[in-house]
């Protein structure tokens, strides 16, 4: 039940943040005046933004729960992908092209983007982040509900050898 949720929740979310994404690029491409453009970019550019973290906190948190009845994280790395992807888009596509934008319509104050390095360190972080979150769930459930030991073998007792093959006793 868990999975169905959390891809359904992933697939709602990368929908609604493609749409954002898809609609903040839109501003980028209007022939209309560059200053009315560059703010509905960054209006829509700031919702987009919102958007990606809320959505990553709570697939990561429907991933803690994955991860904690099946056993398996891959609904966490799944998550990192998303955030990953949406990163890389808004980091190397939309604020190169609203650099390229403010260049070519005249409204550049100089200097540079420093945009595809705060992607690196963003993805880095949330790397990160994601693993230390893995790692303490994971040892958590270990000490909350440990596995199923068995029980230490004694010394091997004289009887099991006296029933498994039974004429040998009195032979001796």
């Amino acid at each position: 039940m868990w999975n169905r949720i959390y891809l359904l929740s992933l697939a709602v979310c990368s929908v609604i943040m493609g749409a954002l994404t898809y609609y903040s690029w839109s501003w980028l491409q209007s022939i209309g005046a560059p200053r009315a453009a560059v703010d509905g970019y960054l209006y829509h550019s700031g919702l987009s933004w919102t958007f990606l973290w809320i959505s990553a906190v709570a697939l990561l948190v429907l991933a803690n729960f994955v991860l904690g009845k099946y056993r398996r994280s891959w609904a966490m790395w799944a998550t990192l992908v998303y955030f990953g992807v949406f990163i890389i888009i808004r980091y190397f596509v939309l604020e190169q092209s609203f650099f390229q934008y403010k260049k070519a319509n005249g409204l550049w104050e100089g200097g540079f983007s420093l945009a595809p390095v705060a992607a690196i360190i963003f993805c880095v972080a949330a790397a990160a982040i994601i693993y230390a979150n893995q790692f303490a769930l994971v040892r958590l459930c270990a000490r909350i509900y440990p596995e199923k030991v068995e029980p230490e073998a004694g010394p091997v007792d004289q009887s099991i050898e006296t029933v498994r093959n039974p004429g040998t006793e009195s032979q001796e």
